[in-house]
């Protein structure tokens, strides 16, 4: 089975402010490694858990399918097509 992640909303479940006002950080020269952290730490929680933290778009390919398919990644919003 091919996962790919096509699509992503673009929006994080934590804030650059929120983190910056976590972390005590005052200044903006440190703001691209924030974000570069935020990503990284949803990256690794949604490949630990199965789960999509933020709205995002896959594709999933497979060279067959039995009686039953099951999604790798929930929650499931939509499905746009089976093929």
């Amino acid at each position: 089975m091919l996962l790919r992640r096509i699509g992503s909303a673009g929006t994080s479940p934590v804030s650059l402010a929120d983190a910056k006002a976590h972390l005590r950080v005052g200044h903006t020269e440190e703001d691209a490694l924030i974000l570069a952290l935020i990503d990284a730490a949803c990256d690794a929680i949604g490949q630990a858990s199965g789960r999509v933290l933020s709205t995002e778009t896959w594709e999933i390919a497979d060279t067959g399918f039995l009686d039953l398919v099951r999604l790798p990644k929930s929650p499931v919003v939509a499905l746009t097509s089976v093929k």
